[in-house]
């Protein structure tokens, strides 16, 4: 010890006061006494050793599959989607998709080449859903994701169930417009996707003590953003936004012609408390005489349907985007992004 620091010790007034009390000789005795019992009783000392490790180990065991559930980045293939998949009859598949701890972000990604939206005209069809039901005829309401397009356009629907306070929960079939806007309140809207190519879908969903918010992807490109208690209109339904002086839009709906139709800015999206985590199967399409969803499946393919418990940005999408729909022999078959356009499975 340095001159300075012992003169600085035994001339500080509060060091002569807990020297006076003998509480520095009683603190320096008790520390020197459990220091020589440890290691004057072997057992004692050993015990000691045996209790560090232990509890080391522990803590690493725990550290390690704490941090797996929570901070690890996961990609959940379907493997029997890098083949495409025919969407004109339904098919199951075992989809095993990581589920993300905090249950507030997940991404999706997958590939789907809609050939023609003439063939199942004047209905809502069916592109996949996944589900936790693993009969065929799963619960509409439940899936998590449901992606669908609409009756006559080349529209898409993405929607989530809730956790809770879901007004759809045993919901069978849309059967009205209200109902459309109704449903799609926990979910994000596609206005154009492209026909008769390979076009890349990504919808990445971010929540956080403020608000939660769903991305929207097409080919690489951001194409929609929309947050909890935004409001929101489909493409297609405008002329349902156009109640007279004489009619009251308080509820958000009024009779209109002995018809329900939603008054503008009046549908507003309810994001808080989204079903991220729905693991079990995958549906692809449809059958015609459909018993579950919302229609029949849609005539074209779908391909590569992935989930990811994070939140993809817009460069790793980009990458997904640029990797093509399949890879390997099928890619050079003609079915990657830059390849062929018509797909060589007869649809």
């Amino acid at each position: 010890m340095s001159g300075s620091s012992s003169s600085y010790f035994t001339s500080n007034p509060i060091f002569d006061t807990l020297r006076k009390d003998g509480i520095v000789n009683s603190a320096s005795n008790s520390i020197t006494s459990l220091y020589e019992n440890a290691f004057n009783n072997n057992s004692l000392f050993i015990g000691l050793v045996i209790v560090i490790i232990v509890a080391i180990i522990i803590a690493y065991v725990l550290y390690t599959y704490l941090g797996s559930k929570l901070f690890s980045k996961i990609k959940s293939v379907v493997s029997d989607t890098k083949v495409p998949v025919v969407g004109t009859k339904l098919s199951k598949f075992t989809a095993d998709l990581a589920k993300n701890a905090n249950g507030s972000r997940k991404s999706y990604s997958f590939w789907v080449y809609i050939n023609d939206m003439t063939k199942y005209k004047g209905q809502y069809q069916t592109i996949a859903a996944v589900s936790a039901d693993g009969d065929n005829e799963y619960k509409l309401a439940s899936c998590s994701p449901y992606i669908f397009l609409d009756k006559t356009n080349n529209t898409m629907y993405i929607r989530f169930s809730k956790l809770e306070n879901d007004d759809f929960k045993d919901m069978t079939n849309i059967a009205s417009i209200k109902d459309l806007h109704m449903y799609l309140k926990s979910g994000i809207v596609i206005d154009y996707v492209p026909l008769q190519r390979w076009v890349h879908i990504a919808i990445v969903c971010n929540s956080n003590a403020f608000k939660t918010t769903l991305f929207a992807y097409v080919d690489g490109d951001l194409v929609k953003t929309i947050s909890d208690s935004e409001p929101f209109t489909l493409k297609g339904y405008e002329n349902y936004y156009h109640p007279t002086a004489t009619q009251s839009c308080a509820s958000g709906f009024m009779n209109h012609e002995d018809k329900i139709v939603i008054c503008r800015n009046s549908a507003k999206s309810e994001l808080n408390n989204l079903n991220l985590n729905t693991t079990g199967y995958l549906y692809v399409g449809n059958n015609r005489d459909y018993k579950s969803g919302v229609g029949p499946g849609f005539s074209g393919l779908l391909s590569s349907f992935t989930s990811y418990n994070y939140e993809l940005n817009q460069q790793d999408i980009y990458g997904i985007y640029n990797n093509g729909p399949v890879s390997g022999l099928l890619a050079k078959l003609g079915l990657g992004a830059y390849g062929i356009r018509n797909p060589v499975y007869k649809l």
